[in-house]
């Protein structure tokens, strides 16, 4: 290769660098929302709420403050734990690690408590919801002195089961109950004496 091709080559590589920046340049010039870092956007500026506790996670001196995509938020004194659902059965180093299976518990204690509390009309200021999520094969949910023993999966279509029990007017919800939803379209019904 001679002197001059070499120069030439280097001129075309020039011409097409110039080119792409230009491209990109435009690009970011005419959307607004053109954004190469996640969560970044050119058109406005952007400022993260900090998220919100929704559960309490037991650890042996304090209570994790959890948010919604299963991020310890801090901690708080066992004594002072504000009215959030508490999430037992968890280890708290497993999930300040984010391990999978911690971090999918959590996440799945935080649904089930949320659809719980949605149910429990009588209870929708104090989310006195307890969850004991040790055994992945079997979630069981205290809430108001009835426990729920919800098996391991399809939480929506169970919730779709209590709820249509409720608005048929059974009295099942009440401290004492133990409603057992692990089969398939099934509510059992068992009362403690």
């Amino acid at each position: 290769m001679t002197g001059e091709t070499a120069r030439n080559r280097v001129a075309e590589m020039r011409q097409r660098v110039l080119i792409v920046l230009v491209v990109l340049f435009t690009v970011g010039l005419c959307v607004p929302s053109f954004s190469i870092i996640s969560g970044w956007s050119a058109a406005q500026p952007h400022y993260r709420v900090p998220a919100q506790p929704v559960a309490l996670l037991d650890t042996p001196s304090a209570w994790f403050l959890i948010d919604e995509n299963g991020t310890v938020r801090g901690t708080v004194a066992r004594d002072e734990a504000p009215s959030l659902p508490k999430l037992f059965g968890i280890r708290p180093t497993a999930l300040l690690m984010q391990e999978f299976q911690a971090l999918n518990a959590t996440r799945t204690g935080i649904e089930v408590a949320t659809l719980l509390i949605a149910l429990d009309t009588h209870n929708s200021e104090v989310r006195d919801v307890q969850l004991d999520l040790s055994d992945a094969r079997n979630i069981v949910a205290t809430i108001r002195g009835m426990t729920v023993y919800l098996g391991d999966g399809r939480f929506r279509e169970k919730w779709d089961l209590l709820e249509h029990v409720r608005d048929a007017g059974h009295a099942i919800f009440r401290a004492g109950h133990e409603l057992d939803l692990r089969f398939s379209d099934t509510v059992i019904v068992r009362r403690h004496l």
